[in-house]
């Protein structure tokens, strides 16, 4: 019974992160975390994406220590070269 509920709570976590990435929201590092062990693996990233791909070789940019998961630190981290995130380029005179 105790394995039931808890297969029920996770899967309806696996279908709330996907809605939410379906509809374009911004990914929450709890709400990826479905197993709640205070780490993202590479499986948990990829559920909901739309780009397998891509998203692949982000999580592989994201994973600083290579450790084959995302610390929360990780995982809130800003791409680089993010639209908006280029210095503005001097005017010269």
């Amino acid at each position: 019974m105790k394995l039931n509920k808890l297969f029920v709570i996770g899967f309806g976590s696996l279908l709330l992160t996907s809605a939410a990435s379906a509809k374009g929201k911004k990914r929450v590092f709890e709400d990826v975390d479905t197993d709640k062990d205070g780490k993202v693996s590479k499986t948990e990233f990829l559920v909901g994406v739309k780009s397998e791909d891509r998203a692949k070789k982000r999580f592989d940019k994201k994973d600083k220590d290579k450790d084959g998961f995302l610390s929360k630190k990780e995982f809130n981290s800003k791409r680089k070269g993010k639209k908006g995130s280029k210095k503005p380029k001097k005017k010269d005179a």
